[in-house]
């Protein structure tokens, strides 16, 4: 018997989950001044698309561990941020209302994660009115 697991284990799957379009990049609490600057860059030109000055931050099932990684690269974009409660406690008017001026990234924990809630997560967004920059793993 093979057992596999469902958690979002690295970054190969979940680029074949979400796209290559979608996928940020990967951070952590430890700053990483290349790597962190070309997600910042890429969530900079998300902002500027939407017109927006504010990211969403939005953890799947759990909250952030800790939002300095998220909060480094909000600043890094020349944007506010707000680390969202968990996609999985909010309500509807919660997920889709809002303000016009955000964006949202769905911030997926690596090994914690279920790739069925990531394609949920997605779905819905796209289905919304809000503009969905990306996702982001975080480690």
């Amino acid at each position: 018997m093979l057992f596999r697991s469902s958690r979002v284990r690295s970054v190969r799957q979940l680029v074949r989950l979400t796209g290559h379009d979608a996928y940020l990049g990967t951070i952590n609490t430890k700053a990483n001044p290349v790597r962190d600057r070309r997600i910042a860059l890429g969530l900079h030109h998300e902002l500027s698309q939407a017109n927006a000055g504010r990211i969403r931050f939005l953890p799947l099932r759990r909250a952030l561990p800790d939002e300095s990684a998220v909060a480094r690269l909000a600043s890094m974009a020349g944007a506010t941020h707000l680390a969202s409660q968990p996609f999985a406690d909010l309500t509807v008017p919660e997920l889709v209302g809002g303000v016009d001026q955000d964006v949202d990234v769905i911030v997926i924990q690596r090994n914690r994660d279920l790739r069925k809630d990531v394609l949920e997560a997605v779905s819905a967004l796209q289905r919304s009115n809000r503009k969905l920059a990306g996702v982001l793993l975080i480690s």
